[in-house]
């Protein structure tokens, strides 16, 4: 049976790692996998290191549950190389990779799982992001069908999904992914080159280069503070100009046509969406809070 590791990145983010290891204590109590956590901090100073060593401490329905301490945020990508380098050794594994803005729910795992075992050429799986507050607004339901490099978002409550199958998608999230690790012995680890956005565009062409397909499960699903990782970090003025670059860099690396596509799915108006939700007085740090 593969090992399913967990690799959560952490900088300074004690304002919602609790809710997502509570989660995740919840998700594991009657797991049948073998699970192994690796969270990877990078150089925290607000307590939410201290958190995770108590946690990883008391922590005891996985294999295993560690945290290693960066001594600074080297980025996204090269935070998961680091995971990664110790987990795809042994080319029969299975890697979600979650961001530390989530909540989990009690049954994320198995169904995209299944997904991997039923169709071989599966090489990532994406389940469906809702909203922290609002767990019947969905951020993320997959490609557009109409636009299929635009997210589907909107009021859809978890019941709807029940009996909905899992479909071959054109690209997916990374916000709570499922991979083989196979897919980056094929097609080589993270490009370092992104701090943090684009990587995912970067990583999902090159795996359709190499013949995996990607898909979407609608019954797994997490629960996301939209921009609030992503906002603080970029309070750095240095972190906010290497994101900058990463749009720059994917443009250089896979030309126009891609780039078009890129700055499309950019359009999607993820504020406006969610003021349908909560009103026009709706702001983003007064909701989560």
């Amino acid at each position: 049976m593969r090992t399913v590791y967990l690799i959560i990145l952490n900088c300074n983010n004690m304002s919602v790692i609790p809710e997502l290891c509570h989660s995740l204590k919840e998700a594991l109590k009657n797991n049948e996998y073998p699970v192994d956590i690796r969270f990877i901090d990078q150089g925290s100073t607000d307590g939410s290191y201290e958190f995770l060593e108590e946690f990883c401490s008391l922590f005891n329905n996985c294999v295993s549950c560690t945290v290693r301490r960066l001594k600074k945020n080297v980025g996204t990508t090269k935070g998961w190389n680091i995971a990664l380098k110790d987990i795809c050794n042994s080319h029969t594994n299975y890697v979600c990779l979650i961001n530390s803005d989530m909540k989990v729910s009690k049954n994320f795992l198995k169904p995209m799982i299944d997904i991997m075992e039923n169709n071989p050429k599966c090489g990532m799986v994406s389940n469906t992001l809702r909203d922290y507050t609002n767990i019947n607004f969905v951020q993320n339901y997959g490609p557009d069908m109409s636009n299929p490099w635009h997210y589907r978002m909107g009021i859809m409550p978890v019941e709807l999904f029940n009996n909905v199958k899992p479909f071959q998608a054109e690209w997916g999230h990374m916000g709570c992914t499922l991979f083989r690790s196979e897919v980056f012995e094929d097609i080589g680890l993270f490009d370092e080159n992104f701090f943090i956005y684009s990587c995912d565009f970067d990583t999902q062409f090159r795996m359709k280069l190499a013949g995996y397909e990607i898909w979407f499960c609608p019954q797994s699903y997490a629960q996301h503070k939209t921009f609030v990782t992503c906002n603080e970090l970029k309070k750095n003025p240095v972190i906010e100009e290497l994101c900058k670059k990463d749009g720059e860099y994917l443009h250089w690396k896979w030309g126009d046509k891609v780039f078009e596509w890129f700055n499309y799915t950019l359009t999607h108006d993820v504020n406006k969406n969610l003021k349908a939700v909560y009103g026009e007085d709706f702001k983003i740090n007064e909701i989560y809070s």
